[in-house]
């Protein structure tokens, strides 16, 4: 059974219990809604929210997604998908952060840039993190830093939102989604 972000933003609000539990995670649904609404799916295929059949023998589907060029292993084989959302998920404590600013290391240090929301952790402690996994100061201009308190509430926080967006970062980390949930 597949199990949509929805369908396990809404069992863990369920679970808190806490109104301000439930705020974030309606704010982070809509985030990552318009994070799927804003990836790689075209227009037409965007309107109809996946739902029409598609021919396969279409030409636009006649050629191979590229290959992940992000978070790339010592050997150089990389890891994750430019554009495509993706998910660490395990136990707290089970180095899904470190994983994830390994990433955005990696991906400052090659000249991309990365939009990173924490939900969990302070602007320091990340600095010296992204720093001690190899980060350069270089790299870190690349970095687009947020420590949000709170989902939005107002039609300005949001507009200050979706703008970050559309900086179209090579690498949008959304860091304490489980602390933001519990």
């Amino acid at each position: 059974m597949h199990v949509t972000t929805e369908q396990r933003l809404t069992a863990a609000t369920a679970e808190a219990g806490a109104a301000h539990r439930k705020e974030i995670a309606d704010g982070l649904q809509s985030m990552f809604s318009e994070l799927k609404r804003t990836g790689s799916r075209d227009d037409e295929r965007a309107e109809d929210g996946g739902w029409a059949p598609i021919e396969l023998t279409d030409e636009r589907y006649s050629h191979a997604p590229p290959p992940p060029e992000l978070f790339k292993r010592s050997d150089g084989v990389a890891l994750l998908y430019p554009k495509k959302i993706h998910y660490f998920f395990g136990l707290p404590e089970t180095a899904k952060s470190f994983a994830a600013q390994v990433a955005v290391a990696r991906t400052l240090n090659d000249g991309g840039r990365v939009l990173y929301l924490d939900f969990e952790n302070d602007p320091y402690s990340v600095r010296e993190r992204l720093i001690a996994v190899g980060a350069t100061w270089a790299g870190l201009k690349g970095l687009v830093y947020v420590n949000p308190e709170r989902p939005w509430r107002s039609d300005a926080e949001r507009k200050h939102f979706f703008s970050l967006l559309e900086a179209r970062a090579d690498l949008i980390i959304v860091d304490g989604v489980s602390n933001a949930r519990a």
